[in-house]
């Protein structure tokens, strides 16, 4: 679910011609923690890799995704050994991000 008043003020905050390269190194930087994540081998997620995405989630407006990362960031700080899957962050991520890019010209 997108917080399109959330959306909308980042647009306000960085301007319609900054707005999609802005939006751009976001999911770049998304994607690069997921992908970090869901590698073969990969260590689980910490705290760090929760809070990072939770706060790029809510910069995008992203509140499904957002409200998922909070959960996992703060069952990961009571218990920093409990193993959380990240799959259903990505997924919700995805979802989010179809959204997005199908009802905003960032272009």
């Amino acid at each position: 679910m997108i917080d399109w008043e959330r959306v909308n003020d980042l647009r306000d905050e960085v301007g319609e011609e900054d707005f999609p390269e802005i939006v751009t190194v976001f999911l770049e930087e998304v994607d690069e923690v997921f992908t970090r994540l869901a590698a073969p081998g990969a260590h689980p997620p910490t705290p760090g890799d929760m809070h990072f995405l939770k706060g790029s989630a809510t910069t995008l407006g992203f509140a499904a995704t957002a409200a998922l990362c909070k959960r996992r960031e703060a069952v990961l700080k009571e218990r920093p050994t409990e193993v959380t899957r990240i799959e259903p962050v990505i997924d919700a991520f995805h979802i989010e991000r179809s959204e997005l890019l199908s009802k905003t010209r960032l272009s």
